[in-house]
């Protein structure tokens, strides 16, 4: 009886020092996934400053040539 209690005891703690490893490991994985979703962000930021100001730009150019077609029509009539 003192046998599998001492057994039980042994098997209860390596199971205790398994679930421990276990957190830990979790702990990592997700310090890792956040640093990189922390750096996926920031590239992401970038890149809508990049589409913002081009879309300003096709915005503005679109206006411009739409006022030069304009201009060049009435000039013709």
């Amino acid at each position: 009886m003192i046998r599998i209690e001492k057994e039980l005891k042994a098997l209860r703690e390596t199971e205790i020092a398994k679930a421990e490893a276990f957190d830990k490991r979790l702990e990592g994985l997700h310090r890792e996934m956040n640093t990189r979703f922390e750096a996926s962000k920031k590239r992401f930021e970038a890149i809508e400053k990049r589409l913002t100001l081009m879309q300003w730009f096709m915005g503005v150019g679109f206006t411009f040539i739409s006022i030069i077609i304009a201009i060049f029509g009435l000039i013709q009539r």
